[in-house]
């Protein structure tokens, strides 16, 4: 079973959001899976969403915005994840437990490192609507 929130290797997520939360940034999972899949400072990937994608404080961003500020990552790779039908957060965590994703469900931003849920809350049966891989560019 993927990791629950209690979970310590969820840790850094649930860190990243109390961190957001204590700036009064609400509405901030597209920030928090940023940072944690990316491995940065909260504050480094709220200026990145603001300066990428328009995101202003305390509010959410729409698909495409995310896609922008993906793409706009310079030392990453970013492809999207062909999903074949109705694909599970459960299912997909143990079909790829290598690697980092940016994962959107409805209305939520949420990533999956090495097989493992980052999250604030675990809800397994959540229905994936688009996955982006992140991989480092060696230089």
């Amino acid at each position: 079973m993927p990791t629950l929130t209690t979970d310590h290797k969820n840790k850094p997520y649930v860190d990243t959001y109390d961190k957001g939360i204590g700036l009064g940034d609400t509405n901030n999972c597209t920030v928090v899976a940023l940072a944690t899949v990316l491995g940065i400072d909260y504050s480094k990937a709220k200026l990145f969403a603001e300066k990428k994608a328009g995101r202003m404080r305390g509010k959410g961003l729409y698909d495409d915005q995310i896609e922008d500020m993906l793409s706009s990552l310079k030392s990453y790779k970013v492809e999207v994840v062909k999903l074949n039908g109705k694909t599970y957060l459960d299912s997909f965590c143990k079909d790829n437990d290598i690697g980092r994703f940016y994962v959107l469900v409805s209305s939520h931003a949420l990533c999956i490192i090495n097989g493992v849920i980052y999250d604030h809350s675990y809800k397994g049966k959540r229905v994936l609507k688009k996955v982006y891989k992140i991989s480092k560019i060696e230089d």
